[in-house]
């Protein structure tokens, strides 16, 4: 008999190719999803590194430079004698006193031959106390907006010489009327005794900045300019202290405590302005003048801050 060949069944032929095709399969899924895991990876490395960039890039923009620090200082003081003048002009009280020109008259009560002169005085008009402040505050708003915007670079330039003319101008006319003030409510009335004070409180400013132009490129610290200037500050300040001893020995009544008050705090930022000023002529070599020019603004706003609340505090 004739035997027939056994036929090798497909299935057993096709299990290994199936098999291969499934390994083949998992393999290239395999890889995709590792390509895509590093895909992945690689998008959240960048996404991580632009969000660092742009937190350096931000960190970065918040540092301010010296001169960037001033014109901050300039905008805060402009803000903030704004808001005080606001206050001034309609919180602080309507408390006054009269103005007076001295002058020498005949003197018609004297049983003396000829003619005797005598003191007299004229009432000129009533100031406010509060209307004087305002002035010294809008003056300095003002200043320190041009500083800030319109005279920067002037200002800014002045500054890296080490010299700051603009802001003794300003710092002179502002303290002069704040002086001013503290004589007329010590009583010192008269006119031309107001006008002499003003006149050195300017004569001071302007001696402090001589004082700059004169050790700016000194070998050694020049002091003459510097204690003229404390020289003028103290004549400054004579009528309101003969006007303290006057009423404390001769007169019946004292000045309320705000005018002591006042004059204390005028004295202090006289004594802090000083310090300040000897400091940038002894230790310029150590220090850049910009942080000598960030304190002088800062004892300017803290004077006229504490003389607008001594006078909130005492005249409703």
């Amino acid at each position: 008999m004739a035997t027939r060949a056994k036929k090798t069944p497909a299935k057993a032929t096709d299990k290994p190719a199936a098999s291969k095709k499934t390994a083949a399969k998992k393999r290239n899924t395999k890889t995709k999803s590792s390509t895509a895991k590093a895909a992945s990876a690689s998008t959240a490395k960048a996404k991580a590194a632009t969000v660092s960039t742009a937190v350096n890039k931000s960190t970065t923009k918040r540092v301010l430079t010296p001169l960037e620090k001033i014109r901050s200082l300039h905008i805060s003081t402009f803000i903030s004698y704004v808001l005080l003048g606001l206050i001034t002009a309609f919180l602080i009280g309507k408390a006054s006193a009269e103005v007076l020109l001295g002058y020498q008259a005949r003197d018609a009560f004297t049983n003396v031959e000829g003619v005797v002169l005598g003191s007299a005085s004229e009432v000129l008009f009533n100031l406010e106390y509060r209307y004087v402040l305002l002035a010294a505050l809008v003056i300095g708003a003002v200043g320190s907006l041009f500083l800030a915007t319109k005279l920067r670079k002037r200002y800014e330039n002045s500054v890296n010489a080490g010299i700051s003319g603009f802001r003794w101008v300003i710092y002179g006319l502002t303290t002069a009327l704040v002086v001013e003030l503290v004589s007329f409510m010590a009583g010192v009335q008269d006119l031309m005794t107001l006008k002499v004070v003003a006149g050195l409180v300017l004569l001071a400013a302007l001696l402090g900045w001589i004082s700059e132009r004169e050790n700016k490129g000194a070998s050694s610290p020049k002091r003459l300019a510097y204690y003229s200037s404390i020289f003028a500050y103290f004549l400054s300040l004579l009528p309101v202290i003969g006007s303290f001893i006057g009423t404390t020995f001769y007169g019946d009544e004292r000045f309320g405590w705000h005018v002591y008050a006042l004059a204390a705090v005028v004295l202090a930022g006289y004594v802090a302005t000083l310090l300040v000023q000897k400091s940038s002529i002894v230790s310029k070599a150590k220090y850049e003048y910009v942080v000598f020019e960030q304190r002088y603004i800062r004892i300017d706003q803290t004077v006229k801050f504490l003389a607008v609340l001594i006078l909130l505090a005492a005249i409703k």
